[in-house]
């Protein structure tokens, strides 16, 4: 409504955004967080659980946030890739990391999606978001 549509920095409401994190306190937090924004979210904290939660059919988020680490030997990276070509479609993805690791790091900056530090700021990680749906309110 009006109230969205006033509110300061971009406008993501309505878009849907799998969240991809093994930390549950995290995870909890980032969907509270895109919630606010009118986010659609679907919390997973894996693969599985991601493809498991979008169901059949074309359930395909419009956008992947995935932590760098995740158990298992599946980085973020590489989990955005999975997911997007388990549903056969390439998905805009941002990674989340609280890493050092100059190699780690480097990888996820050679992959291709934005890369955000944490603990992320709210207006950074919602104009993230913003730019990788294509809402990103042009700078006048």
């Amino acid at each position: 409504g009006p109230a969205s549509a006033s509110a300061p920095g971009e406008d993501v409401s309505r878009a849907r955004v799998l969240v991809v994190e093994d930390d549950p306190m995290v995870l909890e937090a980032l969907g509270a967080l895109l919630g606010q924004w009118g986010c659609a979210v679907i919390a997973a904290d894996s693969v599985d659980a991601a493809l498991e939660r979008l169901g059949p059919g074309p359930q395909a988020p419009d956008l992947v946030i995935s932590d760098l680490r995740l158990k298992g030997a599946v980085n973020g990276i590489v989990a955005i890739r999975q997911i997007g070509k388990a549903l056969d479609t390439a998905l805009p993805g941002l990674i989340l990391t609280g890493d050092t690791d100059p190699m780690r790091l480097r990888e996820a900056r050679l992959s291709g999606y934005p890369l955000l530090h944490k603990p992320v700021a709210p207006m950074a990680l919602r104009g993230a978001v913003a730019r990788l749906l294509g809402r990103e309110r042009l700078k006048s």
